[in-house]
């Protein structure tokens, strides 16, 4: 089987950070509108005791509070260096990550966790909370991917 080359833009700041918004909307979205409805019941509801409203506040909070904590893991400066441009070549074997500094990295695939699809692009984690994001646009069809695809499920099987 040939290699798969792909040159993948940098990611901006804001891309990223609707990327992880969406992820965990994606995870315990649910939970958040929960949270939300029990705070606007909390606050509406004609209780004589006012301590019950600072619970409503509370829980409104909450989801606001996750979304500023996203935002800043989104524009840390820490994060520079996986925001930049890089150049991926694919085999059956591993993925070469290249940097335009010329930093190269290797990751067989049996470390791939998993392959997600979402919002036109195709995340690859390494971990639970590492990833490596790749636009679909990046891959030339949809067979480029598909192959990708089957040599990460080939790992799991070995």
């Amino acid at each position: 089987m040939e290699r798969i080359e792909l040159s993948v833009d940098r990611i901006e700041p804001w891309q990223y950070f609707k990327l992880l918004v969406k992820l965990r909307l994606r995870r315990v979205g649910w939970l958040y509108a929960l949270f939300c409805a029990i705070g606007l019941f909390q606050l509406t509801s004609s209780s004589m005791d006012h301590s019950v409203d600072h619970l409503g506040f509370l829980l409104l909070s909450l989801p606001l509070v996750m979304v500023g904590v996203l935002w800043y893991w989104a524009y840390r400066m820490d994060n520079r260096a996986m925001l930049e441009a890089r150049h991926f070549t694919l085999d059956p074997d591993k993925l070469v990550g290249t940097t335009q500094d010329g930093s190269r990295g290797e990751i067989p695939w049996n470390r791939i966790q998993r392959v997600l699809e979402i919002d036109a692009k195709v995340l690859l984690y390494v971990s639970a909370g590492q990833m490596i994001i790749l636009p679909r646009s990046a891959f030339l069809d949809i067979a480029d991917l598909t192959r990708v695809k089957s040599w990460v499920q080939a790992s799991k099987k070995e």
